[in-house]
């Protein structure tokens, strides 16, 4: 009996500490599922308090007041869209002066300022719960997901470009350019991605460098290939559809460029025999 006892009390204490602790979740379940909704300092309601299951007590997912800052931004809207453009604006305006005052370092001067924004981006977005996708999407673009409405607001961004650099080119000068310039690549940008918009300024100039006739044809055409391809193989191998466009533009146009090379390769040599054959003559 005397070894018995001190088992037995052990064995009482856990059973009482169990039917206490099961008491608590009981009284904690009641007083949650009570006050169903949890509103901030403001005076806001928050997100709603799920009951939780009986026996447990789940962590209470109230939401505090979120933590602002003077970045936090929500990329969306009208403003946003208007803040775009002015800022864009006024970096062609300060790409113009810069040229003008040190010609020499411009092109530093232009990768600077493409840093400077790229951070700016990402301090904006700093606060934001959902950063990290908007910075993607700024980067990778979400081609296959363009909803008509952005569709229609770039289309009229590009009439008017091309209405004002086809009627008033010989107007506009360098500062104009600048300004259309990044006009047509901010909203481009917005629609595919920095890196799809960069590539087909790119790659299909630097593909047909080699050609004398034809040449904007055939950069239309490598421009449209390597679009096709890349949504194609994007769709058949489940990959983000931005990446592999620019893949395909860059395969493209090595291609493309190698196939010129060989090309007047052989024309060069055909002329130099042709020349040969003359001089025996």
């Amino acid at each position: 009996m005397e070894t018995r006892t001190p088992i037995r009390r052990i064995v009482n204490r856990m059973v009482n500490s169990s039917a206490a602790l099961d008491a608590t979740h009981h009284t904690t379940a009641n007083a949650i599922s009570a006050a169903p909704h949890v509103t901030n300092a403001a005076g806001q309601p928050t997100r709603s308090i799920r009951k939780p299951n009986p026996g447990y007590v789940n962590a209470i997912p109230i939401s505090a007041p979120a933590v602002t800052s003077p970045f936090a931004v929500e990329p969306q809207g009208a403003a946003v869209q208007v803040a775009a453009l002015t800022a864009a604006i006024a970096g062609a305006l300060l790409l113009t002066w810069t040229e003008r005052r040190w010609p020499d370092v411009q092109e530093a001067v232009i990768g600077v300022t493409f840093v400077l924004g790229a951070t700016g981006s990402v301090l904006l977005l700093a606060s934001n719960v959902h950063g990290s996708e908007h910075l993607r999407d700024l980067l990778v673009g979400q081609i296959l997901w363009v909803q008509w409405q952005a569709l229609g607001w770039t289309a009229t961004v590009y009439a008017l470009v091309l209405i004002a650099w086809f009627g008033f080119r010989d107007r506009l000068g360098r500062t104009g350019f600048y300004v259309l310039f990044a006009l047509a690549v901010t909203v481009s940008v917005q629609l595919v991605g920095l890196y799809l918009v960069f590539a087909s300024l790119i790659v299909p100039p630097l593909a047909t460098r080699r050609m004398v006739r034809h040449r904007l044809a055939a950069a239309w055409g490598i421009g449209v290939a390597g679009y096709a391809f890349g949504l194609v193989l994007s769709t058949a191998f489940d990959l983000p559809t931005g990446p592999v466009i620019v893949w395909m533009l860059a395969i493209l146009a090595l291609l493309s460029d190698t196939c010129l090379a060989a090309r007047r390769g052989a024309q060069t040599t055909e002329t130099t025999a042709a020349g040969g054959r003359a001089q025996v003559l």
